[in-house]
């Protein structure tokens, strides 16, 4: 899919590439924007344009359009598609080229066609999955185009014909879900999973064809078209009706319903059936039902493992939720790679522990971890996981009850082994982590009173002393002669993960001397190794220094922009120095005024509310506060879209309608900007521009 246009003759990028995000005419207002690069940069907002959609042309209208230098456009430039021209409005598509969600292909079609291998390892890039969600006429699936007529060919049986009708007379949008559920749920756990299909399924089968009423071509039901099909034809006629549902339809719900209708099964000759399914688990809408369908496979562990590899967001988990780990092969796979996903690592601590005793593995595994890196990996993992589950405990409130899971993992129940492993664990940072969830949950504990009582001391002398015995154990580990250099270590490492956790741990010891480590590592690559930033600003002497090494890290000029709604993740440590700068006011103004004229909405109010955090810690009014500071404010004022940021700048300049008062006692100066101000707008109905994610 790569646009060699993108570049010029002589193969030179341009300084700017001209970004538009369209909305497609036939999709939902609310629906995706799609970017779009145009040489014709006087195309704005609201303008129709024709763009290449799949194999096709499509019209929309752009939402947005800005210029990008190439390290920071919204979408690779490789991978975007040129507008084809600006088109009026009463433009329409001739039928060749028209690609609309009933005329384009199949889901499975258009999918296949989206799928580029990289490094040996198949991607789904740049789907649409929303197309195929029949938003015009969601009320009954029986009217998703070509759905009958493309389920014949795959079968002459006049029988199933009649079935496919019947079904899609009752079948709508409403009960896909129920239907899927109803019929994972009926299998699920049963011999049915693990086995070929039964006598008992077939009979249910039987059932479910023999009683069902079919209509003639006047939809009246007539008592010679009910189903009498023989037991032996029913499982193929039911295989290739579930398989029709994926290949053919257009709805990707019915495409869902065709993989639980097929999931049941379980297939000797699994090549090609499985080539498709794995397809279509890139996919991650429907990894769930996938998921449900691998797990019944004889090769279904095998299956499942590729999918998880496949993928990097719900997919993963869904996959991962199915897993065996007594599997030696998953187990390892998830304790080195398949633990990390785009979502949140929460979620696949939980289904972990669900499903494995990471208690005992972790003691399998510490009396190998000389042996190879792999091991020192899936400890780490373990601890991680741990930690994760014992930081947020409201995780467990899915799963408690049902899996009695917080029992065996929460940090009451193992503790005593996580402090008798510290001779084996001391090198690993995510044990200090534990170590500090548990001094954390005592205090919440201590904090927690009842008629002036702690809940500890509610629980009885027994328990208190099991807490301080444990407290003084941690106490012993942290004050240890070997922890500075342990720590030491660490940070020469250089992973921010450990500086993270050091740095935690210094706030609750701070007679631990590494400060000049983490400063040390820090200035050799502030961006990189940001995390002890702001442990670095808390101690008088260095703050000088990081602050000075920081403004010199970067470009931060870069940042500057016309005023728009937009997000973007590269602004994410300059909005945390900015937020940083609460903490000392006046400190300097820098990187306030930087973000007060970002283009990013988050920079922006970043530097607002630092100002005002500022403003209220002094007790100064505004017009006192630095020169510069305030004329950007006052531009801002003019400039700025996002309704939180607009209320944000009228508290801030409150007080200027006193400065005429004491203009005596201010500059000129400061008395000619006060006349660009005007006044504050009505906010109640103000509408903001949608945001845009870079």
């Amino acid at each position: 899919m790569s646009n060699k246009s993108n570049q010029n003759e002589n193969n030179q990028k341009p300084e700017k590439y001209y970004y538009l995000k369209v909305r497609y005419d036939d999709a939902p207002e609310d629906s995706y924007t799609y970017n779009y690069i145009s040489k014709n940069v006087k195309i704005k907002p609201n303008d129709r344009v024709l763009v290449p959609r799949g194999n096709a042309q499509a019209t929309g209208h752009v939402v947005d359009c800005g210029f990008f230098a190439y390290e920071e456009v919204p979408y690779p430039v490789e991978y975007t598609k040129y507008i084809i021209k600006k088109i009026d409005e009463d433009f329409e598509l001739d039928e060749q080229n028209r690609t609309v969600p009933n005329e384009a292909g199949s889901f499975y079609d258009q999918l296949v066609d989206h799928i580029t291998t990289e490094d040996g390892q198949d991607e789904l890039k740049d789907f649409d999955v929303d197309i195929f969600r029949n938003k015009a006429d969601s009320s009954n699936i029986k009217y998703v185009e070509g759905f009958a007529e493309n389920i014949i060919p795959l079968a002459e049986d006049k029988d199933l014909k009649l079935f496919v009708i019947g079904v899609m007379r009752n079948l709508n949008s409403g009960n896909i879900y129920e239907s899927v559920y109803k019929i994972e749920q009926f299998y699920k756990g049963s011999e049915h999973c693990t086995k070929s299909i039964s006598n008992e399924v077939i009979d249910e089968l039987v059932s479910i064809f023999q009683t069902y009423d079919v209509s003639d071509n006047q939809g009246e039901t007539t008592a010679e078209e009910k189903l009498h099909l023989e037991k032996d034809k029913i499982c193929d006629l039911y295989f290739k009706f579930a398989l029709s549902m994926i290949l053919y339809p257009k709805n990707i719900e019915v495409v869902k319903l065709g993989i639980s209708l097929i999931g049941i099964f379980k297939y000797t000759k699994q090549d090609e059936i499985m080539e498709l399914f794995l397809n279509l688990s890139l996919c991650e809408e429907l990894a769930k039902y996938i998921a449900f369908l691998f797990s019944n496979q004889d090769e279904g562990e095998e299956l499942l493992l590729e999918a998880a590899k496949k993928n990097k967001g719900w997919g993963r988990i869904n996959y991962i939720e199915k897993f065996n780990f007594q599997n030696t092969e998953m187990l390892e796979w998830f304790l080195t790679e398949g633990y990390d996903n785009e979502i949140d690592s929460l979620y696949t601590s939980a289904l972990a522990v669900q499903k494995v005793d990471l208690i005992t593995i972790l003691k399998k595994f510490i009396k190998k971890q000389n042996s190879n890196d792999k091991i020192k990996k899936m400890i780490s993992t373990i601890l991680h996981i741990l930690a994760d589950l014992n930081e947020e405990p409201n995780m467990f409130e899915e799963y408690e009850e049902e899996n009695s899971i917080y029992p065996t993992y929460n940090l009451e129940s193992m503790m005593d082994i996580i402090i008798d492993l510290k001779d084996e664990l001391q090198n690993y940072s995510e044990y200090y982590r534990l170590l500090l969830a548990y001094l954390n949950y005592v205090n919440e504990k201590n904090a927690q009173l009842f008629d002036g009582i702690s809940s500890i001391e509610m629980e009885g002398p027994e328990y208190s002393q099991n807490i301080a015995e444990r407290i003084a154990s941690i106490d012993e580990i942290f004050n240890s002669h070997e922890i500075e250099s342990i720590f030491k270590k660490m940070i020469q490492e250089g992973k921010n993960e450990d500086s993270d956790i050091i740095c935690r741990v210094l706030y609750e010891y701070p007679e631990i001397d590494v400060e000049e480590d983490l400063f040390e590592r820090f200035s050799k690559s502030p961006i990189e190794s940001f995390i002890p930033y702001a442990h670095l600003m808390e101690n008088d002497d260095y703050r000088d220094r990081v602050f000075n090494i920081m403004k010199k890290a970067d470009n931060w000029e870069r940042f500057k922009g016309s005023t728009e709604p937009i997000v973007d993740s590269q602004t994410i440590t300059l909005r945390y120095i900015i937020n940083d700068l609460g903490l000392y006011p006046f400190y300097d103004e820098y990187f306030v005024n930087l973000g007060l004229n970002s283009y990013d909405m988050y920079c922006r109010n970043a530097a607002l509310s630092t100002l005002c955090f500022w403003k209220e810690e002094s007790g100064k009014p505004i017009y006192t506060f630095p020169i510069q500071l305030l004329e950007s404010l006052i531009i801002l004022k003019t400039k700025e879209v996002i309704k939180d940021n607009k209320l944000l700048i009228s508290k801030l300049l409150s007080d200027l309608k006193d400065l005429k008062k004491d203009a005596e006692k201010e500059s000129s100066e400061i008395l000619k900007m006060l006349d660009s101000v005007t006044e504050d707008e009505d906010l109640d109905n103000y509408e903001e521009p949608k945001r845009i994610y870079k």
